[in-house]
């Protein structure tokens, strides 16, 4: 076929009807390669957040076995010097028990006027 500058006859010459074969096969496979790449960037985005996710679990699972840590030494040395002033712990304790027996009806006495009070400034009067 010839060229010509009638825009009539290119309508006739770019038809369906003169569209080589292997132009939508290269189009497919154009496509689908394109496809395909957006498909494997979705799942390296998707390997890349799970990763993350993953350092993030593994961070927080650090700091907290390190303040687990800190803490149990803190106890250890808070148990050390119980036992290295025992005796005097123990006195303190049965003190301790001793002033509440004899206080405990003081302290309810207390508590209960505490709650009297407590609810006697929206007591009103008729």
């Amino acid at each position: 076929m010839y060229l010509t500058n009638n825009p009539r006859q290119w309508r006739f010459m770019y038809s369906k009807a003169h569209v080589p074969h292997k132009q939508p096969q290269a189009v497919d496979e154009f496509f689908g390669a394109l496809e395909s790449q957006k498909n494997d960037l979705k799942a390296l985005q998707r390997e890349r957040a799970a990763l993350k996710k993953l350092e993030n679990v593994r961070r927080d699972h650090e700091t907290r076995i390190s303040g687990l840590q800190k803490e149990q030494e803190e106890d250890m040395m808070k148990a050390a010097l119980i036992e290295a002033n025992l005796e005097v712990v123990i006195f303190l304790f049965l003190r301790r028990q001793q002033f509440s027996k004899q206080h405990s009806n003081q302290a309810l006495l207390a508590l209960k006027h505490k709650n009297r009070l407590k609810y006697w400034p929206t007591f009103r009067y008729r």
